[in-house]
This record gives structure tokens, C-alpha cells and sequence, in this order.
């Protein structure tokens, strides 16, 4: 580890991927729940993920409420 004062060790003292499932699931038991559809969209820029967002919600039943967390 380089000793130029911008460097700095971080122990961890957990499993961050096993933290990361457990949270993945009680999100998807709370969506389970009350109903909510969720994915996620990754692409590099250009790649038309706006617009797939756009005719998504275009095209979903009209009682269906559509949120976009960017």
C-alpha cells in the first residue's frame, strides 16, 4: 500500500455480497408484497435505455403507475 496519505485501508468485517442478497431479498419480499414490479436497466450510454424506458411506459396498462429511479 502506497504511503502517499491519499491511500487508505478499509477492514471489513463482513460478507458485503452476502449483505447485499439479504438486502436484495427483503426488497423483493416488500415488492412481493405490495405488488411492484422492479428490474433494472444497464447498458452504456447511447445504448437506448431512455427510450426502452419510454415505450415501456407508453405501452403498460393505463392503471399501472411507472417510476424511474435514474
Amino acid at each position: 500500500m502506497p504511503e502517499d496519505g491519499l491511500s487508505k485501508v478499509i477492514e471489513l468485517n463482513e460478507d458485503l455480497i452476502e449483505h447485499n442478497e439479504n438486502l436484495a431479498a427483503r426488497n423483493k419480499e416488500i415488492f412481493k408484497k405490495h405488488n411492484i414490479m422492479s428490474f433494472d436497466i444497464v447498458g452504456a450510454i447511447g445504448a437506448g435505455k431512455t427510450a426502452l424506458l419510454e415505450s415501456i411506459s407508453k405501452n403498460i396498462s393505463r392503471n399501472k403507475r411507472v417510476l424511474v429511479i435514474n
